[in-house]
């Protein structure tokens, strides 16, 4: 933990260090060289990601390097005019990249997968990064073998006009073309008649949020579209279908969006920005949500705002009322979990396997502490006992357990210690990119005898294979812990909260034994299942789904008034 702190801190302090650094041998050394050194090294860390985009959001490191190659120039007695303008200028195109760039890297309306006649800027919109990079490179160059400054002076000036030039230019042709972007947009939307949406808004790297619906989207056959409400996503789901795929950052671009033959609009998180798509009451809205599980996003009161919320089993409508959120009942409807179906089940007796394999599964932070889960600062300790029964593991973290920094760390120091027990046993784990992302989360499950979770959605689709699972409890409930996760009582409740860690860790591999060997709870699991994802026959669990889904855009559109925009 402490060296990826110390990593980050490094990568972070660099771009301003080493112009610093530069400063400091300028002035104390009598060899000018080094400092220039300490420049160009500088400049090429600007430039370690290989990306415009990235050296161009660097601006504190661009500004500092050009003050440096100022103090550098002045302590050698080669400042002059032409390299204090080329200097001027530098400094004026750093801070001011992203006006610049605005007129080329922006639209009114980003989109992928849809034909028209679309709006393209004259210049890629690296253009600024490349000439900053150019000049910043012909600077040192100057000011460090003592050439005239006067080129490089022209130089700048040259390429900062033309550029500036082009960017006015730019200006104008957008404020001219922008509506009839927007109308050939709109035109293609109407032409293409999707028969509904699905709106997604939701952080980076959440997309897994909408790529777990999309196959089931695309099953049921009918014309739809993807309203983003930012670009960042595109790419990534762009590649997982060939649906159109529109950004509407505005209310009033995801109003014309909901062109006339969309008659309902699909979610699958409750992002604060789908109350701008809510508004729409002409339109069915119906709530997905992105996993079935007993934590609190399950049982959001915000639920309540759309008109069907499709849940997997009776247990996500009861969760609800035992969490006194009152939403009238027939907004509910059991469909199953169709990203389910693919998973095997599994009855044999556990003592009956040769070789056990167990995936172990921890959940992120969550956004705030009262929803935080993650059994990671006691991974060691699940681990450990898992190795001492001998057993295979499969280590696969929540997608954001990366971007926190203290999880990160801990993750590293588990995956150390898989690495460390595959070489010195004949026991063969997998972890990293080969179980996160060569191994989907279904392949996970389907190669694995036993799980260990948190509470997190991962348990319920656990369920339908019928296998035994484990559960931490990292927040000290105890006996009222199954009250709070009703799913607890099919599963092995691992106490590994601050008070069990001063405890003997004989409880936790004692637990554990149970599960891979008698398994006294393979019952009840037979009970818990049907409750949790739905009494459907297996040979029709995709259909229920599909059958409900048609349903909600089966009938013409609703006619209410449209909601004024904001």
């Amino acid at each position: 933990m402490m060296r990826t702190a110390i990593q980050t801190l490094f990568w972070r302090t660099m771009p301003v260090g080493l112009p610093g650094i530069a400063v400091i041998a300028f002035a104390a050394t009598e060899g000018a060289w080094i400092g220039w050194a300490l420049c160009l090294v500088g400049l090429l860390f600007l430039w370690r990601k290989g990306k415009p985009a990235h050296f161009a959001s660097q601006t504190s490191g661009i500004v500092a390097l050009v003050l440096t190659v100022l103090v550098g120039a002045s302590a050698t007695g080669h400042l002059d005019l032409g390299l204090a303008v080329a200097a001027t200028l530098l400094a004026f195109l750093a801070t001011q990249h992203d006006l610049l760039v605005k007129p080329f890297d922006s639209s009114q309306l980003t989109t992928a997968n849809l034909s028209f006649s679309a709006y393209r800027p004259r210049i890629s919109p690296h253009v600024p990064a490349f000439l900053c990079t150019a000049l910043l490179t012909g600077l040192i160059a100057t000011a460090a073998f003592k050439f005239p400054g006067w080129p490089i002076g022209i130089l700048a000036g040259v390429g900062t006009l033309s550029l500036l030039g082009v960017v006015i230019g730019e200006w104008r042709r957008r404020r001219q073309d922008a509506n009839y972007y927007d109308a050939a947009v709109h035109r293609a939307l109407n032409e293409f008649q999707p028969q509904f949406a699905v709106h997604f808004t939701a952080p980076e790297g959440a997309e897994y949020q909408l790529a777990m619906w999309l196959p089931y989207l695309e099953a049921l056959g009918d014309r739809f579209i993807v309203i983003l409400r930012d670009p960042q996503p595109v790419a990534k789901l762009s590649a997982l279908t060939s649906s159109p795929i529109v950004v509407a950052p505005r209310i009033v671009d995801l109003e014309r969006c909901l062109v006339p033959s969309v008659r309902s609009v699909f979610y699958v998180n409750n992002g604060m920005m789908n109350t701008h798509a809510v508004r729409f009451s002409d339109l069915n809205h119906v709530q997905l949500l992105h996993g079935d599980s007993d934590k609190p996003s399950s049982y959001s009161p915000v639920t309540a705002m759309y008109s069907h919320i499709f849940v997997a089993g009776q247990a996500g409508i009861d969760r609800y009322r035992d969490h006194g959120v009152n939403i009238p009942h027939e907004k509910f409807h059991i469909v199953g979990r169709p990203q389910v179906a693919d998973i095997e089940v599994d009855t044999t007796p556990i003592d009956k396997k040769d070789r056990l394999t167990v995936l172990y599964a921890p959940t992120w932070t969550g956004n705030s502490s009262d929803v935080n889960y993650c059994s990671l600062p006691y991974g060691h300790k699940i681990i450990d006992s898992l190795i001492a029964h001998d057993v295979d593991i499969i280590l696969r973290p929540h997608p954001f357990s990366r971007r926190n920094l203290a999880s990160a760390g801990l993750l590293a120091q588990l995956e150390d210690l898989l690495a460390h027990d595959s070489r010195h046993s004949d026991r063969n784990h997998t972890w990293g990119p080969k179980a996160s992302n060569e191994m989907s989360l279904t392949d996970c499950f389907n190669a694995s005898d036993a799980l260990v979770c948190d509470v997190s959605a991962v348990a319920p689709d656990w369920l339908y294979s019928q296998k035994p699972f484990a559960i931490t409890d990292v927040v000290a409930l105890g006996d009222t812990f199954a009250q709070q996760f009703p799913l607890a009582r099919a599963s092995y409740l691992l106490n590994l909260n601050e008070a069990a860690t001063k405890a003997d860790d004989s409880d936790v591999h004692h637990i554990l034994g149970q599960m891979l060997t008698v398994d006294p709870l393979k019952s009840v699991r037979a009970e818990t299942k049907a409750y949790y994802l739905g009494n459907v026959p297996p040979e029709r669990y995709k259909d229920t789904f599909l059958d409900a889904a048609r349903a909600t855009y089966a009938k013409e559109r609703k006619q209410c008034p449209a909601p004024t925009s904001a």
